[in-house]
This record gives structure tokens, sequence and C-alpha cells, in this order.
């Protein structure tokens, strides 16, 4: 046991020690490290768009429904107001109607009693 020889005919000049590691192995995990991050920010970064213009979308369609629905009110609106016109007119013309016919049927009792109204001529 003069001398231990290393097994397999490998001699301690070729042998890496034990513990050492190979140089640049933290240079690729330094690499492989930035490559990750930046996938992974590109993808966020896509995801981002994609949700903005998502909202944007909703956005739109939010205020295309909306004056959709203030266009509707609106007309609605209106229509409302033209019958409340209509309405009313309806009931002038109809109490015109009615005072006249009062006022004539007035005219007539007076009449039958011998009496008449003072009535200026054109």
């Amino acid at each position: 046991m003069a001398s231990m020889r290393p097994a397999a005919g490998l001699s301690k000049k070729n042998a890496e020690p034990f513990g050492k590691k190979k140089l640049g192995r933290n240079v690729d995990a330094f690499i492989a490290r930035e490559d990750q991050i930046n996938t992974a920010l590109r993808n966020t970064k896509i995801s981002d768009h994609i949700k903005a213009r998502a909202v944007w979308e909703d956005k739109q369609g939010k205020r295309g429904m909306s004056s959709m629905r203030q266009r509707t009110e609106k007309q609605i609106n209106e229509e409302i107001e033209m019958a409340n016109r209509e309405l009313l007119a309806i009931r002038v013309e109809r109490i015109k109607a009615y005072y006249t016919k009062c006022y004539i049927e007035w005219e007539r009792e007076l009449n039958a009693r011998g009496l008449a109204l003072v009535r200026e001529r054109d």
C-alpha cells in the first residue's frame, strides 16, 4: 500500500476536484433564468394588452347600449309629450262644445220664458 492509485486509470491531474463546478455554469443558469423572465414578461404584456382591449370592448358595448337606451327613452318621452298635447287639444275642444251646448240650452230656456239675451250685432 505504498501508493494509492485512482480508480479506472484516472490521474489526479485530469480529475476534477469534488465540489468545484464547471466554469460558465452560473452564466448558463443566468441566461436561462433571463430567458424565462423575458418570456414571462412578454406573456404578461400580451395578457395586459388583451385585457385592455376586452375592457375597451366592454365599455363600448355599454356605451352603445346606454346610448340606444337613451334614444329609446327620448323617443318614448317625445311620444308621451305629443299624446299629452293631443289629449289637451281634445279636452279643450270637448269643453268648448259642452259650453256652447249649455249656452244654447240656456238661451232656449230663456226664449221659452219670453226672455231674451241682448246681443250686439256685427
